[in-house]
């Protein structure tokens, strides 16, 4: 399958999608907002137009596994009729789905990726941070489901299956024993947070800098991925790790925020606070599970997997260096 024809494959489910959606027929203009088209994906998302309005058109061709992403449109339907939309905080909504097709028709948010907003160089760092955390702590709350203590042995589970297969070979990981010697770093740091009250709700699932859409007088959430009810850490752990990774090169050792961008992000969300055990465990966890899903040998890696690896390699050292 060529660029074409996963172009191709988009449009041809478009027709259905638009009259589920009750939309009007005649009129529309298709521009690619992003593509992936290698082995493990072929995915394509569009940006359709007529006049001043837009809906996003999304379709996986590859790998087929409708029950996941129909699990990431119900979760994002679930969201969408509890959260408190207005005007400067915003949902996108879910406007047709296909499970056959693998497709679906979501409304389109105006404002820029925030990856893209931090990048800019008179960013105010700790004002975007601050908006974000807002978003998220209004989202996490629409979702609440309990107070419960949090339980770092399942994700320590899922840590010593990936260790096992390091060490057998199954799986390759860059510096092994660097990767191993962290495992057990983070066995010796649970302890701490084991038993401590954190804040259980319906998560994103992916929630991550380019999922998150701000403008001048909004911020909004985009591409859920089906997450799951667990502590919040699980959701803001992939927030800030992917933060630091891109942006965190100033903060001091033994953390992976500065002090100041961490507190921007604390003064938004207000759910739970930086000392949260699921937070505090997890940021480290969540190192480690992006460590190991890059390639093991550097001219595997594409140049964002590159860039990636550029920016992990700082927050171990920071974070698991005794």
């Amino acid at each position: 399958m060529s660029e074409d024809d996963l172009f191709d494959g988009a449009m041809a489910v478009w027709p259905g999608l638009r009259e589920r959606a009750g939309l009007p027929e005649d009129g529309w203009s298709p521009q690619v907002l992003s593509r992936q088209h290698g082995r493990r994906y072929r995915r394509i998302v569009l940006l359709m137009e007529r006049g001043e309005f837009r809906v996003v058109l999304k379709r996986q061709i590859h790998p087929s596994e409708a029950d996941v992403v129909e699990k990431a449109i119900t979760s994002q339907l679930a969201a969408q009729d509890v959260f408190p939309q207005s005007d400067d905080l915003r949902l996108a909504r879910v406007l047709a789905f296909d499970r056959d097709t693998q497709a679906s028709l979501t409304t389109w948010e105006t404002g820029e990726i925030l990856t893209e907003a931090l990048s800019r160089p008179d960013a105010d760092h700790r004002d975007l941070l601050r908006r974000t955390g807002r978003w998220a702590s209004t989202f996490h709350r629409s979702l609440f489901r309990e107070r419960r203590a949090f339980q770092p042995r399942y994700s320590l589970a899922y840590l010593d299956e990936l260790a096992t297969e390091v060490r057998s070979g199954a799986r390759q990981v860059s510096r092994p024993n660097r990767f191993l010697k962290c495992v057990n770093r983070l066995h010796q740091l649970a302890p701490e947070f084991e038993g401590r009250e954190t804040v259980s709700s319906m998560t994103h699932g992916d929630l991550h800098l380019r999922n998150i859409v701000i403008a001048p007088g909004s911020v909004s959430g985009i591409d859920f991925a089906g997450g799951n009810s667990a502590p919040v850490g699980h959701d803001l752990s992939r927030l800030l790790v992917d933060y630091a990774t891109l942006f965190g090169a100033d903060a001091p050792k033994g953390v992976i925020l500065s002090a100041d961008t961490n507190a921007g992000f604390f003064e938004g969300y207000d759910l739970v606070g930086p000392d949260d055990p699921s937070v505090g465990f997890l940021i480290p966890m969540r190192i480690l599970t992006d460590w190991i899903a890059l390639p093991a040998r550097p001219q595997d890696r594409r140049p964002a997997q590159k860039r990636r690896m550029q920016g992990l390699k700082p927050l171990i050292d920071r974070v698991f260096d005794e």
